[in-house]
């Protein structure tokens, strides 16, 4: 998993945040999971404070999904259009929906 698997909640909190900007995901996941196993020992103050940071992550992560999703589309719409042009034996492209 890690070379050196963090224990700390605040240095696990950081390398959460560090994942998302990377968009390494199974990092991520891995992190979620060391840090559930730290919950139970952790103040209430201190999982509020986790949870709030949550809120933002997640809808940091809801931003990343619709962009990714837009680009997907966008990709989905050029390879439409792509297929659908056709080059004559002197380069002109002509449109096969014509």
């Amino acid at each position: 998993m890690f070379n050196d698997e963090p224990k700390d909640i605040i240095e696990i909190e950081t390398l959460i945040d560090k994942a998302i900007e990377k968009e390494d995901y199974e990092v991520l996941n891995q992190l979620l999971d060391l840090r559930e196993k730290l919950l139970p020992e952790l103040p209430q103050e201190t999982l509020i404070e986790i949870y709030e940071r949550d809120r933002v992550r997640m809808e940091l992560l809801k931003k990343k999904l619709r962009d990714f999703e837009k680009l997907t589309q966008q990709l989905e719409t050029g390879k439409r259009f792509a297929s659908s042009q056709v080059q004559d034996e002197k380069g002109t492209f002509l449109n096969r929906d014509v």
